[in-house]
């Protein structure tokens, strides 16, 4: 069937717009093109589930051509996350989830014309409960033999929903989700003069209602089976990129029980703990 089908039963909006706005057809026309490579790996429910919840379905679709552009090779599976990869004789599983605004005290809100502060902690928070959420689904999956605890698993978070996402610099909140680091401070070195640069210990981060929630998932042996975080804020309203991976970063588990190599995106940013740093580095590499 096709993927824009006007006999599909349509309840998001962005599908709708898709689907039935002439000038928006360069957008529609990408989609497809996504969905003629990715259809022989969707799941048989994918048509009528990108109808009603369009993001998080084009955000599994985009990701899986990506990984398939970088040279991944991808298997199909209709019992495991959503992306399964075959690499030296073992499976990678990748799970896409897309985090939200949110609902009830915690719900985040896009502001107004006047001044606003931009809730950061509030922000990381969406990261974490997406990845919480996962992260159980994936521990069902382990009891029920889907998947096997020698399998690399990769967590996939989208934020295009989350309010305010783009807003402020530094270390990339998604970082702050799963390591235990808070914001940036400046300090000023007495003796030189020079402004260093500091992250606080933050293992948590709280909930209006006070009660916490951790952001100490790598380098904690509870969170030891996640391979990874990759992360991408890509849209299919914003503009088409040059690469399908052009604003991908992954956060390696120091403290992973299966690890993935150095470089495994391939193209994009790679952030790792080692010691008492934060390393980053871009690929490819210069050397490479």
């Amino acid at each position: 069937m096709d993927l824009f089908d006007p006999s599909i039963n349509a309840t998001d909006d962005d599908y709708r717009i898709l689907r039935n706005t002439p000038e928006h057809k360069p957008q529609r026309e990408f989609v497809r093109d996504l969905w003629a490579r990715y259809r022989p790996y969707a799941d048989q429910n994918f048509v009528s589930e990108i109808a009603a919840n369009f993001q998080a379905r084009f955000w599994e679709m985009y990701l899986a051509c990506a990984l398939m552009d970088q040279g991944h090779q991808l298997d199909r599976s209709t019992y495991g996350p959503d992306i399964c990869l075959t690499e030296n004789n073992r499976r990678i599983w990748i799970e896409a989830v897309t985090s939200s605004a949110g609902t009830g005290p915690d719900c985040l809100t896009e502001p107004g014309s006047g001044p606003f502060f931009v809730p950061d902690d509030q922000i990381v928070f969406r990261y974490a409960e997406s990845l919480d959420t996962k992260w159980k689904q994936y521990q069902e999956r382990l009891c029920k033999g889907r998947v096997q605890p020698s399998e690399p698993y990769v967590i996939a978070v989208n934020d295009f929903k989350v309010p305010m996402q783009h807003l402020g610099g530094g270390l990339p909140r998604i970082v702050r989700a799963v390591l235990p680091v808070g914001r940036e401070t400046e300090v000023v070195d007495q003796h030189t003069g020079r402004v260093l640069q500091r992250l606080p210990f933050r293992p948590c981060v709280r909930k209006k209602s006070g009660s916490p929630v951790s952001t100490f998932l790598f380098g904690n042996s509870e969170y030891d089976r996640i391979s990874a975080v990759l992360y991408s804020a890509v849209t299919v309203w914003t503009p088409r990129p040059h690469r399908l991976d052009e604003d991908f970063l992954l956060i390696h588990n120091h403290g992973g029980r299966n690890c993935l190599p150095r470089g495994w995106i391939r193209h994009g940013v790679e952030y790792k703990m080692r010691g008492q740093r934060i390393e980053k580095e871009t690929f490819p590499t210069a050397e490479a």
